[in-house]
């Protein structure tokens, strides 16, 4: 069995989407800098302690209100959650960019023992042992080689469902 079909830019910012929501090292990085932003504001803009000078006068200072604190907190967050999304999908366009061959034509043949995989360069043979598992969502079926790395085959031009059912059957769900 074969199926030929066309690997645009969308779908590799798809699977690095994907890739990130589930990548537990990205969420933790998140959670670092936003835990040392907490910190940092909470020094810089937080209650603090009345000082008192020898004359008993208290220093001046100044309070802010706690859901004050944990609103900037969420915002700092929030942007911050933003930007690091949208530096890795520039990352993958620059990729493309550099390296126009990651998108194009594609053709992936199922054999009995394994899968090949064609670019417009390189034809590519996987044992099916290879494969760590088979994962379908709304738009793409994805064949995993590891965690990082996966085909992505969109659904819109897979309308041979005998060829999906087959992957199912032989690569493990996750």
């Amino acid at each position: 069995m074969e199926v030929n079909y066309y690997l645009s830019e969308n779908d590799l910012i798809a699977f690095q989407k994907k890739r990130l929501s589930k990548n537990i090292f990205f969420k933790h990085y998140v959670f670092l800098i936003a835990l040392l932003l907490a910190f940092y504001i909470r020094e810089s803009f937080g209650p603090s302690h009345h000082s008192y000078s020898d004359s008993s006068t208290p220093i001046t200072t100044y309070e802010t209100n706690y859901w004050v604190d944990i609103f900037i907190n969420f915002c700092y967050l929030s942007v911050l959650i933003i930007i690091l999304r949208y530096k890795s999908i520039f990352s993958v366009k620059r990729m493309i960019r550099n390296n126009p061959n990651l998108i194009g034509n594609r053709k992936v043949e199922l054999l009995d023992d394994k899968i090949i995989y064609h670019t417009q360069n390189i034809k590519s043979e996987y044992n099916l042992s290879a494969f760590q598992r088979f994962e379908e969502e709304k738009s793409y079926y994805y064949l995993y080689l590891s965690n990082d790395v996966a085909f992505s085959l969109p659904k819109k031009q897979f309308s041979d469902i005998e060829i999906i059912r087959k992957l199912r059957s032989i690569v493990p769900k996750y």
